[in-house]
């Protein structure tokens, strides 16, 4: 979560206008990514339940700038 966490304000810069970034992760980090809604819209597209985990799918995009 460390890396991520310094990885996310970087992504954004990275990211074209119109490109999308997708992010597996456990449900129990999406409490610990800093911010994440600061710097991209954030959509759930997926939630499974596996044995000893639930994973999830996000879709961050570009916040719109008015």
């Amino acid at each position: 979560m460390e890396v991520l966490n310094k990885f996310l304000p970087q992504a954004e810069k990275l990211l074209s206008p119109k490109g999308a970034f997708y992010l597996l992760l456990i449900e129990e980090n999406i409490r610990e990514i800093q911010n994440i809604d600061y710097y991209f819209n954030v959509q759930f597209l997926v939630k499974r339940d596996c044995p000893g985990e639930n994973q999830m799918v996000l879709r961050l995009t570009h916040k719109k700038v008015k």
